[in-house]
């Protein structure tokens, strides 16, 4: 979201206040109503929407921030499993971790004759890597 000039100023000129005063000066006024051509009433009006515009992409902001670490939590959690899964031979294995966590439990015997051969090869490779 971004917002336009003339509501960018206008922001800028109310929360930017110096010297402990709490509004606008009458001066401050005079020069954005002039030189944005409104009047005061249309001033106010346009600071008022500009700041929900800011509320508003503050929230969506914080919105999309809490669902992308909710994804990563989510995609720890899916590896993790994942790789319990390919270890224990629920899944076959495809890293050479994952095979040799296999091997040490053991479970080799239970896999079928057409899945063997994939399981060899994973098998010759980490035993070349030695």
């Amino acid at each position: 979201m971004e917002l336009k000039p003339r509501e960018r100023e206008i922001l800028l000129e109310y929360f930017s206040i110096k010297g402990g005063c709490k509004y606008l000066n009458v001066d401050r006024i005079a020069y954005l109503s002039e030189n944005w051509e409104i009047r005061h009433d249309n001033l106010l009006q346009i600071k008022f929407r500009a700041f929900q515009k800011l509320e508003r992409s503050c929230e969506d902001e914080q919105k999309k921030t809490e669902a992308t670490l909710l994804t990563l939590e989510e995609k720890a959690f899916e590896s993790e499993l994942e790789n319990m899964l390919r270890s224990t031979g629920h899944l076959f294995p495809i890293t050479l971790e994952q095979v040799a966590a296999f091997l040490k439990l053991g479970l080799d015997e239970e896999v079928s004759d057409d899945c063997k051969d994939p399981l060899a090869d994973l098998i010759k490779k980490k035993n070349e890597e030695k």
